[in-house]
């Protein structure tokens, strides 16, 4: 009979387990299936978050773009007034420096030009291109080789003319 009970006792044992295993695998399915759905819809809302952040990197981009335009009107109008600031005087005188410049300009431009090139391009006379290059190649701006004109090393380093203000 001692033998009876013990064999009762692990038969009840073991089908409190088996009982308890089965509550534990449909908690799991349950909680499984839980985790999927709360999983789906946080990646439903990082979509929509991601699409929202997309759209106001655009707009930040329009903003820049407006403000780096903007900056770069004030930048151009200040330039503007500082010329007028530094070369007001006379007509003539501010006549002459535009003159200086766009000789300057045609120089750099191609490199390498003739006189006559430089006449052609800028509609000036040839003893006014004469005598703005003769001042250029005396501030050492400019030097001429067989009939060509071109810039020495200095004023090619100079990218924002800073030395033609010199002239």
């Amino acid at each position: 009979m001692a033998e009876m009970n013990i064999i009762d006792i692990l038969t009840i044992i073991s089908i409190i387990l088996s009982l308890v295993s089965v509550v534990l695998a449909v908690v799991s399915i349950y909680f499984s299936c839980m985790f999927y759905k709360w999983g789906k819809e946080e990646n439903e809302k990082a979509v929509a978050l991601t699409s929202t952040i997309s759209e106001k990197v655009l707009c930040l981009e329009k903003l820049f773009d407006k403000m780096y335009s903007s900056t770069y009107d004030i930048v151009r109008e200040n330039n503007h007034a500082m010329q007028k600031h530094l070369f007001s005087g006379s007509f003539s005188q501010e006549h002459i420096v535009n003159k200086e410049m766009e000789v300057f300009l045609a120089i750099s431009s191609k490199g390498s030009i003739t006189v006559q090139d430089i006449c052609q391009n800028t509609s000036f006379s040839q003893e006014d291109v004469k005598t703005i290059i003769t001042k250029m190649q005396n501030r050492g701006l400019v030097s001429i080789e067989n009939q060509y004109v071109k810039l020495t090393t200095e004023a090619k380093k100079s990218s924002n003319m800073s030395s033609l203000e010199t002239i």
